[in-house]
């Protein structure tokens, strides 16, 4: 640095200091002061903060009191949400659970868990999290969580808000100068913002990013500036504000809640909505209404999808089962290999039931079976049915049906076989007080291979699940684990 702009720096600072208008922690860069990272969260105990009661979710309050903080944590950043799309509901759902907390928690437990809702794409629900903890909540993680979930929502109060109160938690200058501007402060965020670059403490990237933010008028409209390294939250919500490409590949879906408003184009929402949906946090509605909402602008892709799910829709109309099947076998074509076939079920369901039964269909029968319709998949099978399709109808079906050994013809047999096997075990031995939780998280470890995932480690993540209770999830995790992918 110059002598020039350190005498700049210094005088900015003082200047800012004697007005009151900037606190001197808001250019403290190293990380909280001992005592600030060593106390509990105020008032909190992190796993005790929960938006789904235990009536609600089956689950007892006691979900991971044998447990501890840290192995809890563990647990949670094992996982990826990569399973089924019931599995990874059954993740959500945990993740949203109202629970007695474990031994030693510090509120590293609440973090872990909203950050796993920030990976499952639940941002409503990590914002409803966040929400309930206390305003002064000393963590340090709360804090940065927080500011990420109010970049990506536009919704700034609550979280400028907890910062205000605790400066010294700030995850950086950037978080600061945006929560100033955010409430209206600009000259105080461009004051800070100058003071920090005189003092070398951005990178021109980061810079010009806040500097754009603060200052439509900074660079010519066409400007692109360079991807910072890494792209956050913020300087994504940041180079969203001035019309910045996006980085190149998929990007995190809680990143893509905003694409969903009408400020988009309709190719950005139906995309940003399969994505959602595929991940299992959108329900099935809101993807097949932004299908719905124009006329196919060209032909294939997006627009092909967009197009199929259109003529189904007229199919269904003319209540004619042979046109109603070849509009679904041209829609399941389009969307299948996106890993929205479960979505489709769920949207359609009711409407293909309300069909008159035709010729046999196995797509028709399993699309009822993926919607939890067991007489009407009955209905459309063919006789003899599959195995697969016979296993999954009997799972659905109280009491279970006998399955008698079959000669095994296809890898799905093996699998079907697995599942009738979980369902046949006994499953009414409860888990030690305070392992229920513990137990999940370690059949949801199994199920994040999906529909690649091995018959006997199945086997033994469905007799986990019935174990704690979850019986119409596991039924529904192994009919989706038949179903979706590829084995059709």
């Amino acid at each position: 640095m110059t002598m020039g702009a350190r005498a700049r720096g210094v005088a900015l600072i003082s200047a800012a200091l004697l007005s009151g208008t900037v606190s001197f922690s808001a250019f403290a860069q190293t990380a909280p002061t001992a005592n600030v990272q060593q106390q509990v969260l105020p008032g909190i105990d992190g796993t005790a903060l929960g938006l789904l009661p235990s009536r609600a979710t089956g689950l007892p309050t006691n979900l991971w009191a044998s447990s501890t903080a840290q192995r809890l944590v563990n647990n949670i950043g094992n996982l990826h949400g990569t399973g089924t799309p019931s599995s990874r509901a059954l993740f959500e759902r945990l993740m949203l659970a109202e629970a007695i907390p474990p031994q030693g928690d510090t509120g590293d437990v609440l973090a872990a868990r909203i950050e796993a809702l920030l990976t499952l794409g639940s941002l409503d629900a990590a914002e409803a999290m966040l929400a309930r903890a206390p305003l002064d909540a000393s963590d340090q993680e709360i804090v940065a969580l927080a500011l990420d979930v109010a970049a990506l929502t536009n919704r700034s109060g609550p979280a400028c808000a907890r910062l205000a109160a605790r400066p010294g938690l700030s995850p950086g200058l950037s978080h600061t100068i945006w929560c100033k501007a955010r409430h209206g402060e600009w000259m105080i965020a461009r004051l800070t913002l100058e003071t920090a670059i005189a003092l070398e403490q951005f990178d021109s990237v980061t810079a010009d990013h806040l500097r754009w933010f603060l200052d439509n008028e900074a660079f010519p409209p066409e400007t692109q500036l360079p991807l910072p390294d890494p792209v956050t939250a913020l300087t994504f919500a940041l180079r969203e504000s001035t019309g910045q490409l996006r980085p190149s590949g998929p990007l995190p879906l809680a990143w893509l809640d905003g694409d969903l408003s009408g400020n988009h184009t309709l190719r950005a929402r139906i995309s940003a909505a399969e994505a959602l949906s595929r991940g299992g946090v959108l329900p099935a509605s809101v993807l097949f209404s932004t299908y719905r909402a124009g006329a196919p602008a060209a032909s294939g892709g997006i627009w092909g999808r967009m197009h199929a799910v259109q003529d189904l829709d007229e199919a269904l109309l003319t209540r004619d089962p042979t046109t109603v099947l070849a509009a679904l076998h041209e829609m399941d074509s389009q969307i299948a290999p996106l890993g929205l076939r479960a979505a489709a079920a769920r949207e359609y369901g009711a409407s293909l039931g309300a069909i008159p039964v035709g010729e046999a269909d196995d797509l028709m029968a399993r699309y009822m079976l993926l919607d939890g319709r067991s007489a009407g998949a009955r209905a459309w099978m063919p006789d003899p049915a599959p195995l697969s399709d016979r296993i999954a109808l009997a799972i659905q079906i109280q009491p279970l049906a006998e399955i008698p050994q079959e000669p095994i013809q296809r890898d799905r047999d093996i699998l079907a076989y697995a599942i009738y096997a979980a369902f046949s075990a006994p499953a009414d031995t409860p888990f030690p007080p305070g392992a229920t939780g513990t137990r999940l998280l370690d059949a949801l470890r199994i199920l994040d291979a999906g529909t690649g995932v091995e018959p006997d480690d199945l086997r033994r993540a469905l007799i986990l699940l019935r174990r704690a209770g979850q019986d119409i999830l596991a039924r529904d995790i192994a009919v989706e684990t038949l179903f979706l992918g590829d084995r059709i």
